[in-house]
């Protein structure tokens, strides 16, 4: 009854409170009760679970939920950090059905904090792109969030990547292991970990097993902190951090067969005189969720929050796509040192100076038959979808969607936003144009003879993690215009562009005929730092490539 009132009394407020625009902007609201104490100890520890109330309401006034919540907690790794807006997994008591979404218990509020200029609309760009190739997406609605009658802002309410006929449809291994296993709690089992020379791995000591192994596993690469948090996964032969997501509770004789299938599979990728790794991978998939990662410039790209499955008996899949809220910033200040311009192809590369494994996804992409594969994908499927999307007016409609609860949002959370200079239209403006940028230069790069292109392979020491090598291409003989390259660590805003290891420089409007590895700096390298980096880089090629 308390919940109730409380509730009631939320609703009557809304018109009241000039933070609150829902009645305008028509999207559903999730109001969450909980011990204030509590409230405040989540925000302060990341994944601390505790319980709570919840009611849904539609924007008709109709309510979808009334009951209380088996847990909220706060989620994400950076964006933990960011003390305003805090992302949240909640799981309901019943499956809950709501609108535009499968039913289930748990479900996931995006904060979009990372969205650079609080557009609220780069992590809905990817899942309608990729879900129009016929990538995994999860869905989603947008609604306003108040946890104990305080307004938190706009949030991006998604199901759940997990295994399920709705979702990822692949058999539910963890389930199969809890029937053989009397329906006991398997998280009560003891866990062990094994190495090998090169690799390790972990899992659950359990009783029994199901007859057949091969499936469903749904596997996460999202760093080594990741993995650790696991409580099952592994260490690749090539250094990828592993956790198994499903099943949650895998057995030890479980990971080592998936463990040893991804070993067998980065094995054949890296041996390019066959074609073997079609035998374990997807390859259409993986072609798709590559070209996506590139194309939207996902500040992540291939390197974080990526997932794969394997069904019974069958191949690694690429997919579902997730955490897209870094995208389609082309000049994210806080992330990179340099603008990144319309015209490269990025994502296929670290730095070869910093002393990082390179992802599957790079590794793949030093085949040139996975390249054949990325440009037929392009140009039957990703061309037009993405051409579609925008001549549908799809970015437009979620600008309209949003705009009066995004400058709700921004006016209690515009720690990390732009607005202080331009307005919300202008903000969504910069997401859009570059898309129609990245489409319009990878149309050219695709259906242009390699005759006719000159690359320019940035080569410029790394500042920051996120900094890459980029590939600029542009027509031979045209004037070309070189990115912006703001080297934050030497405090100076016009480094200059140089052909690498020399002293010619490169500016503006010169016509290039042939191909130029070239590096941003103040001056020309001395011989002992042309020979460091020369040491390096072979250092680094022995080790990791």
């Amino acid at each position: 009854m308390y919940v109730c009132m409380y509730v009631c009394a939320a609703c009557s407020n809304r018109k009241e409170d000039p933070h609150i625009g829902n009645q305008f902007s028509q999207l559903p609201q999730l109001y969450i009760t909980a011990d204030s104490s509590l409230v405040d100890t989540i925000y302060h520890v990341n994944r601390r679970k505790i319980p709570a109330y919840a009611v849904f309401v539609t924007t008709d006034g109709d309510t979808l939920y009334d009951d209380s919540l088996k847990y909220i907690r706060t989620r994400g790794n950076s964006t933990f950090a960011i003390p305003a807006k805090k992302a949240f997994t909640i799981k309901f008591a019943y499956p809950a059905r709501i609108p535009r979404l499968e039913k289930a218990k748990k479900f996931i509020l995006l904060a979009n904090a990372l969205d650079e200029g609080h557009s609220h609309i780069r992590n809905a760009i990817a899942f309608d792109i990729a879900s129009k190739v016929g990538l995994l997406v999860p869905n989603y609605i947008y609604i306003t969030l108040y946890i104990n009658n305080e307004y938190k802002g706009l949030y991006q309410m998604t199901n759940a990547v997990d295994v399920n006929k709705k979702i990822v449809n692949i058999v539910d291994l963890e389930r199969e292991n809890k029937i053989v296993n009397g329906n006991n709690n398997l998280a009560e089992y003891m866990t062990e970990r094994y190495e090998d020379m090169i690799t390790e791995g972990k899992g659950y000591i359990l009783p029994q097993l199901p007859h057949d192994i091969s499936g469903g596993y749904l596997l996460t690469y999202n760093g080594r902190g990741a993995y650790e948090r696991s409580g099952s996964g592994f260490i690749s032969s090539l250094g990828d951090p592993i956790g198994i997501k499903s099943p949650q509770h895998a057995s030890l004789q479980e990971v080592r067969y998936i463990h040893d299938f991804y070993n067998q599979m980065e094995n054949a990728v890296i041996d390019t005189t066959s074609q073997k790794y079609l035998d374990y991978i997807d390859v259409e998939s993986f072609a798709k969720y590559y070209m996506i990662q590139e194309i939207l410039v996902n500040s992540d790209a291939c390197t974080g929050s990526v997932y794969m499955y394997k069904d019974l008996n069958g191949k690694l899949v690429a997919g579902p796509i997730w955490d897209m809220d870094g995208i389609l910033s082309p000049e994210y200040s806080t992330r990179y040192t340099y603008d990144l311009p319309a015209n490269m192809i990025w994502a296929a590369d670290i730095q070869p100076l910093k002393m990082n494994n390179k992802s599957l996804f790079q590794r793949m992409w030093e085949r040139k038959d996975f390249q054949v594969i990325c440009k037929h994908i392009y140009q039957d499927e990703i061309s037009k979808a993405i051409h579609d999307y925008i001549e549908c007016g799809s970015i437009d409609s979620l600008y309209t969607h949003l705009a009066n609860e995004a400058e709700n949002d921004n006016s209690i959370n515009g720690y990390y936003s732009q607005w202080d200079e331009s307005t919300y239209q202008s903000v969504v403006e910069i997401p859009k144009n570059y898309l129609q940028e990245r489409l319009e230069f990878f149309d050219w790069f695709y259906n242009t003879p390699d005759s006719l292109k000159v690359c320019l392979t940035d080569l410029t020491e790394p500042i920051y993690a996120q900094d890459r090598i980029i590939y600029i291409y542009f027509e031979k003989g045209k004037p070309i215009t070189l990115p912006d390259r703001n080297n934050k660590a030497i405090r100076t805003p016009t480094p200059t562009w140089y052909i690498a290891g020399t002293d010619s420089v490169l500016t503006n409007g010169m016509r290039l005929y042939r191909d130029y590895d070239i590096e941003c700096r103040l001056v020309p390298p001395s011989k002992t730092e042309m020979m460091r980096r020369r040491i390096k880089k072979y250092l680094h090629g022995r080790l990791f490539y």
